[in-house]
């Protein structure tokens, strides 16, 4: 399951959504390779294909094997990744936003940027870009990680998965908690997909949606 949320152009996202499958699925079936090493081989690929386009997107992506009971996330950007763990408790994603995460905009100093008004700049007369990693933004490329957190969750019988993007919960990133238990209570009740990127049609977010919802079950 993956997520490319594109911003300044579609070039980045669309080209990320062709190519990561199958960047992935050839770096994992070479064997010994485990899914977090097949996530951070075939990202540095698709950075390599992308960070010469002045549009950029985000990824973020859940590998979840046939057989297996562990979810491996990699996350590069702002699109947030939810899942209702093993032990049912809700586990949300790292993410790379500027304006919430003082950690990355701290980081993101240090490679020469500045930030202000919630948005990182590489130059003053430059655009800005609420997050610190990215596929793409060439103009930011100074400034920005292309490194992504990669981790692992683990499942249980009544465990289910959101990938979604940042336009599904809160664009802004003010209230960010809020909206996740939103959708989390929505999914919880039965939503599927389709309901989370109806939820935000309707309050509006004002933002593009795509969002991504699978449910496990004991016999998978």
């Amino acid at each position: 399951m993956a997520v490319f949320d594109g911003h300044g152009g579609a070039q980045v996202s669309h080209l990320a959504s062709e190519r990561f499958p199958v960047l992935f699925v050839n770096e994992i079936t070479e064997p010994g390779t485990t899914p977090a090493q097949a996530f951070e081989r075939s990202i540095a690929k698709l950075n390599l294909e992308t960070q010469h386009f002045v549009p950029g997107s985000t990824l973020s992506a859940v590998f979840v094997p046939a057989k297996g009971d562990t979810a491996t996330c990699a996350v590069l950007g702002d699109s947030p990744i939810i899942v209702k763990d093993a032990e049912g408790k809700t586990n949300i994603g790292p993410e790379h936003n500027v304006r919430t995460n003082l950690a990355e905009a701290e980081a993101a100093k240090k490679r020469g940027g500045f930030v202000g008004g919630g948005y990182l700049y590489a130059t003053y007369n430059g655009d800005g870009l609420q997050m610190a990693r990215a596929l793409g933004d060439s103009g930011l490329a100074k400034v920005l990680s292309r490194v992504p957190d990669i981790y692992e969750v683990k499942l249980g019988p009544s465990s289910f998965v959101i990938v979604a993007t940042d336009g599904a919960f809160d664009p802004g990133h003010y209230e960010f908690t809020k909206a996740a238990e939103a959708v989390v209570a929505l999914v919880e009740g039965g939503g599927d997909a389709a309901a989370v990127v109806d939820r935000a049609v309707k309050i509006p977010t004002g933002d593009n949606v795509t969002a991504i919802v699978v449910r496990l079950s004991e016999a998978e």
